[in-house]
This record gives C-alpha cells, structure tokens and sequence, in this order.
C-alpha cells in the first residue's frame, strides 16, 4: 500500500489496473505459510522461541520474510521519489509541495529501520544470542512512521494535478525521435525568449512548463528540448534565471525587504529565493545587495 501511494504520486497519468494486484502476492505468502507452515501461534511463547537460535520455527521464518519484504517494497518506493526529483526539473519552476521532501525523509527512516530489524533478527538465529529491541519496540517505531506518513499524506495535494494525460503522453525527458529540425528549434527558442521578455510568465509562482508550451502552442517534449539545447539548462534553471535577475534588480533599488522581492520576483518560497539567488550569483541575497551599495 506505501508502494502504491507513491506511485500514484509520482506517475503522471497514473490510474489503478488489475496489474497492480499483483503487489498484494506478500499477503497471499503469508496467508499460504499460515496453513502449510506449522501452526505455533502468534504467542509469547512462540516469540521465544523464535529467539531461541539455529533451526528458525515458523515465527522466526515469518520475521525475516517480512523484514525482508519491506526492505523491497521501501527501497523501491525510496527510488521512485528520488527520479521524481529529478525528473520535476523538466517540468517545474517551483519546489514547495511537490518534491515530497517529508516523503523520502520517512521512507528513508522506514528503510533504515526494516535494515535494522532484518540484522538484529539475523543475529538472533545464533544460539544463545539476546539482542533488543524487542519486537513490540520496532513494530511501534514502524506504526509510528506509517501514520506519519499518512498524516502529511492527507495535506499532500496532487503533484500533476490537471495535467496528467497530458504528461503521460508527452515525456518531457526524452529526445529520442524528435521531429523538430535546426530551423524549427531555433524559431521556437526566438519565440520562448520574446514571450519571457514581453509577458513575464517567470512571475507566476507556479509556473509549470506545460504552461508555456500551451501558450507557444506546442508540446512539452518540444519546449523541453529547445530549452535544454539551446538554453543549456532544464525548465527549473531557466525559470529560475530570470527570477533572479528580476530580484537583482529589485535589491538594487533597495526599497523591499527580502521577503517582497522573493514575492515579487515570481519565487514561491524566500527559502527557494535565497537557494537560487546564491546558485546563479554566488552570494546571498543581502551580500549582492551591500555590494551594489558600496560600487554606487
């Protein structure tokens, strides 16, 4: 089900299929070793003597395969949110609400404690051997990360909210057999550039790159190419760009605290504004601003 909803989060397009069912083969494992298995129980003595050392009973089988089956299922929804941050570059000029920072940081803790587990119940197997935690400490630990996740889960709007099919169909990524030709990509890079001079899309707070593309009247896979072949940057470090000349020349008149020229120059965050105002310039916002006080 964690697996699930981070799939649901980061694919654009996605929508539930019979496939998908396929992910519930751990509950029909543990459900068939329930009636091939011997039956122990699930009491303190069969907990026990899980603990007891070389052979492993049932109890003691049915850990390692869970551990094991949430070190997987983690690992691979830990990988999902990373390329989805990666790939959000291509498609985005903000950060906030859709990087699922919170998201990777409770997976990543999730993963380290299944790991944990998964070692200390190894060890376990060893006769004699005696390790805590004891099983009612990280189960704890691991219901506790879960409502975590499903409490932010319930504030996490919809990443590629109205824009799914549309994304889906039109990977902003990929290249590969384009039909845009020297002409047509230097026409429509021309056109990108008047259209961010004229009408200043960057001051959109949430500016998104299929936006653009429906006003240039392309598609996404073609701005993304002239952007990054002709601009030698991704969508988020071109937006961004003009962002911070635009806060440049703000901090020049000096007459707005950092907080309205964040605001004003199109960032969604002071945060964001300060994280790339340093990338492009080198220097924090204030210092570039003492500079140009000084040179004048």
């Amino acid at each position: 089900m964690l697996f699930g909803y981070v799939t649901a989060m980061t694919s654009p397009g996605f929508a539930m299929k019979p496939a998908h069912l396929l992910h519930l083969w751990p509950l029909l494992m543990f459900a068939g070793m329930s009636l091939v298995l011997p039956g122990e129980g699930v009491s303190a003595d069969s907990l026990d003597r899980a603990r007891g050392g070389w052979p492993p009973n049932a109890t003691a089988v049915s850990g390692l395969l869970l551990y094991s089956v949430a070190i997987i299922y983690s690992a691979l929804a830990l990988r999902r949110v990373t390329r989805h941050r990666q790939r959000l570059q291509h498609e985005f000029s903000f950060e906030e609400k859709v990087t699922l920072r919170w998201l990777r940081i409770l997976l990543t803790l999730y993963l380290l404690l299944a790991l944990f587990g998964l070692l200390v119940a190894l060890v376990r197997l060893i006769p004699g051997v005696e390790l805590w935690p004891r099983s009612i400490f990280s189960t704890a630990s691991a219901i506790t990360l879960f409502y975590l996740i499903a409490f932010f889960g319930l504030w996490q709007p919809d990443v590629f909210s109205g824009r799914r099919q549309k994304t889906e169909q039109e990977p902003v990524t990929r290249y590969a057999g384009s039909n845009l030709d020297t002409d047509a990509l230097e026409s429509l890079w021309l056109r990108l550039q008047a259209l961010m001079a004229n009408d200043r899309p960057y001051l959109e707070h949430e500016l998104r790159i299929a936006d653009l593309a429906e006003r240039l009247e392309t598609s996404t896979a073609h701005l993304s190419q002239v952007i990054n072949q002709c601009g030698g940057k991704n969508f988020f470090d071109y937006v961004s760009s003009y962002r911070v000349e635009m806060a440049k020349d703000l901090l020049v008149r000096g007459d707005a605290g950092m907080a309205q020229v964040a605001q004003d120059a199109g960032f969604n965050s002071q945060s964001a504004f300060y994280r790339q105002f340093r990338k492009v310039t080198g220097l924090a916002p204030g210092e570039f601003q003492r500079q140009q006080q000084v040179s004048a």
